[in-house]
């Protein structure tokens, strides 16, 4: 019986490993609205925005999983329009800011850009504001595409912070 040589066999076995490790799909934030598009590359954002009746920063954080999104934790300033009316085991209040966590999946996310509501997404790396994107009063729909690692790692996102 021939015997193969090592270097032979653990070449091809890297090889392989490094093949499947490239492959490895890798979620990608896609965010849209009308006369805009944009591409992150980031595992967990935060949307942000002023609520329209309070008038209070609310923050809402978010992980990328394979099915979508999973909202883990919730911050207002105020209890109000919208808001849970009372303390649960989940939350928690400091400094004036309560916070919910909690795990609740979405397939998809849409979003109405009202007036002054100063929207943002807030990435590990960056801020960026809705308003400088789009239009006031303008629905803005985030969803997820699957890219093999390899192609996430030389590709570019495509939004811009303001300058």
């Amino acid at each position: 019986m021939m015997r193969l040589p090592s270097k032979l066999v653990y070449g091809a076995g890297f090889g392989l490993l490094l093949l499947v490790f490239s492959s490895w799909p890798v979620p990608r934030l896609i965010i849209e609205a009308e006369g805009f598009a944009c591409q992150l590359n980031t595992p967990r954002f935060t949307l942000s925005w002023i609520h329209s009746v309070e008038h209070s920063r609310w923050e809402e954080d978010y992980q990328l999983v394979a099915s979508g999104f999973l909202l883990y934790t919730t911050r207002m300033e105020s209890f109000g329009a919208g808001s849970p009316y009372q303390l649960t085991p989940s939350a928690s209040q400091q400094e004036g800011v309560l916070e919910y966590t909690l795990e609740r999946h979405f397939n998809e996310l849409h979003w109405f850009i009202s007036p002054s509501m100063d929207a943002q997404i807030i990435t590990p790396s960056e801020k960026y504001y809705f308003s400088t994107w789009v239009e006031q009063m303008t629905s803005v729909h985030f969803t997820l595409q699957s890219r093999p690692l390899i192609l996430t790692l030389f590709a570019k996102e495509t939004c811009h912070a303001p300058e």
